[in-house]
């Protein structure tokens, strides 16, 4: 959705300099903004966006879908990213708080995620949920200052400090599997219960 923003902007500003006399003819004003001839003609003589032309045809509305949006981030930020069938049933209950029961094409979440640049599929990496809950800046920083007070304290220099990460079978743990998140972060984390050997 962001890469249509920017673009959608770029359309509005060659218009407002078009219309104010800035350029000589539609082409040269095309040629300065980088776009079609076609696109600028096209949207001079009203002609909408293929996606506001295509709102009509959509099963949520904008405002709908912008809650499933808001929803799906709110849940990667705190552990729960939701799987595409989750996603999935989330927007049939939309539907259903509106009286509409019919089922959502095979293709609805491809073409949701197409229309929100700011939502990807990505494997989730599980993590046990004591680590996320745990995992608050005042802790965080209490950590490291009794880290730097004992490497004064002991007069460890930093060749001599090594990572041990634990490592363990995961008993009952299913493997990685595929949610919707943020698009911009590079890896998402979900909570897992399990306990570990």
């Amino acid at each position: 959705m962001a890469e249509e923003g920017n673009r959608e902007v770029i359309i509005q500003r060659a218009i407002a300099d078009f219309n104010s006399k800035k350029f000589k003819s539609k082409r040269a004003t095309a040629l300065h903004y980088g776009l079609p001839l076609s696109t600028l003609s096209n949207r001079l003589k009203g002609v909408q966006t293929r996606a506001i032309a295509n709102e009509k045809n959509q099963r949520l509305s904008p405002t709908q879908e912008k809650f499933l949006v808001d929803w799906i981030i709110d849940l990667d930020s705190i552990g729960f990213a939701p799987s595409p069938a989750r996603a999935r049933e989330m927007a049939i209950q939309i539907l259903q708080m509106n009286n509409d029961t019919q089922p959502l094409g095979r293709d609805w979440l491809q073409k949701f995620k197409s229309r929100h640049l700011d939502i990807a599929s990505l494997i989730g990496r599980k993590i046990e949920a004591k680590r996320i809950i745990s995992t608050q800046p005042d802790a965080v920083n209490q950590f490291y200052d009794y880290f730097e007070a004992a490497q004064t304290d002991y007069n460890v220099s930093p060749e001599n400090i090594w990572n041990m990460d634990e490592h363990g079978v995961g008993l009952g743990i299913c493997t990685n599997s595929v949610v919707l998140r943020e698009a911009r972060k590079k890896h998402t984390y979900m909570q897992s219960l399990e306990s570990r050997e």
